[in-house]
């Protein structure tokens, strides 16, 4: 979709990493909560199970708690960390 068919030459390396991005942008919809569920885990004060730690980022901030950085993480995942 990046590339016109009708154009012999080869895609440039732009139009790769676009690719690359738009690809990357729905996983982050996967990827997001759960880096930020492994991240709240690794920095409480006492050892918690992943079901704790998802109740406890819904009861202080709902569903949006979840994707709380998706900008940023988005950003690393397209840029392809």
């Amino acid at each position: 979709m990046l590339h016109k068919d009708s154009d012999t030459s080869i895609p440039g390396l732009h139009i790769h990493w676009l690719a690359g991005c738009g690809g990357a942008l729905p996983v982050t919809l996967i990827t997001c909560p759960i880096v930020l569920v492994k991240v709240q885990q690794q920095a409480a004060p006492r050892k918690v199970t992943i079901l704790q730690t998802v109740r406890f980022i819904l009861k202080q901030s709902g569903l949006r708690g979840l994707y709380r950085g998706y900008g940023l993480h988005a950003l690393l995942e397209g840029y392809g960390r």
